[in-house]
């Protein structure tokens, strides 16, 4: 049997030219795959980064949702005020939330104010030992007469003033009530401040 050396080349030939057209295609595909992987993986990393803002943002929204209904909740608040005292001398005025709420209420200052929103002074509060619920604040002599002197004439020996009342609900929201009260001079010249109406 005589072997055709010239078609064994010829096949040899072939099957070479066969493996080279594989290995040409086959090398750009891989290069494309890598491509496609890169660019697939940053848009995946893009697309994490755009979720975990929009997850910032709905969750500052809704904190600020949340503040929003606790300063709508410290305007409807129900406060009573009382202090007395006698003529030239220092006033406590004791604050009392009223309103029965969850979160924790703080009053940590007022602002003696009258009706035209004019303020007199801004004042701390201190809570009372032995009720959560009560606060206090002290008025010096001074204080006092300078915030009398503008007092809204309702009757004989009788006037309103304003108590614009700072509170802090749930230890971050901060909100103010303004409380409207009547101040009652008596002849022997003490005074009486007590709240006008329900607040």
């Amino acid at each position: 049997m005589t072997i055709d050396w010239s078609l064994v080349a010829g096949s040899i030939g072939a099957v070479a030219a066969t493996f080279a057209a594989i290995c040409a295609w086959n090398s750009p595909f891989k290069k494309d795959l890598k491509r496609v992987e890169d660019h697939t993986a940053a848009t995946s990393a893009k697309l994490d980064s755009v979720q975990a803002k929009l997850e910032s943002i709905g969750s500052h929204f809704e904190n600020q949702s949340v503040k929003e209904m606790l300063r709508q909740t410290i305007e409807n608040f129900s406060i009573a005020i009382f202090g007395s005292t006698t003529q030239g001398s220092a006033l406590q005025l004791k604050l009392t939330i009223k309103t029965h709420i969850e979160e924790n209420a703080a009053i940590d200052h007022i602002v003696l104010s009258n009706g035209a929103g004019n303020s007199f002074g801004k004042f701390e509060c201190k809570e009372l030992p032995s009720d959560n619920t009560a606060f206090y604040a002290d008025l010096s002599a001074f204080d006092l007469r300078q915030w009398m002197n503008d007092l809204d004439a309702v009757g004989i020996n009788k006037g309103s003033l304003v108590v614009r009342v700072g509170i802090t609900l749930d230890e971050s929201v901060q909100g103010t009530r303004n409380v409207p009260v009547v101040v009652v001079q008596s002849m022997a010249g003490d005074y009486s401040i007590t709240v006008r109406g329900s607040v």
